[in-house]
């Protein structure tokens, strides 16, 4: 989903997904930090495919893992930002980044194996 997305951003979606990641930043420092928080900058990719079957599939994968992610003994926010830099990184760097995906979304993914219990 991440490769489909650096396709279709535009500069206003980059801007956009930097003021998701300073917003996180933010609620992270004040303390106020919720899951619903994470899942707004998932929402923001999504919206950057412009793809209504993708957002169908993304917004069901969202509602699937809020339960196990609700259960988490630790909620990471922090790494969680780390995760959300990265990505952002990727759309800032555009044509370079491709390459790079994998390697981010399978890191990022170690949260929600956790929030599953299963092994990577």
């Amino acid at each position: 989903m991440i490769e489909f997305a650096l396709e279709q951003a535009t500069a206003e979606d980059v801007a956009s997904l930097e003021e998701e990641v300073a917003y996180f930043r933010t609620k992270l420092e004040d303390g106020t930090i919720q899951l619903e928080d994470d899942f707004r900058f998932h929402k923001k990719l999504l919206e950057i495919c412009r793809n209504s079957f993708i957002m169908q599939i993304g917004t069901l994968l969202l509602e699937i893992f809020e339960v196990p992610m609700r259960r988490l003994k630790v909620y990471d926010a922090k790494r969680l930002l780390e995760d959300h830099e990265q990505v952002l990184q990727l759309f800032q760097q555009g044509d370079g980044a491709r390459e790079k995906v994998r390697d981010i979304v399978k890191k990022s993914f170690r949260v929600y194996y956790e929030a599953l219990d299963m092994d990577e």
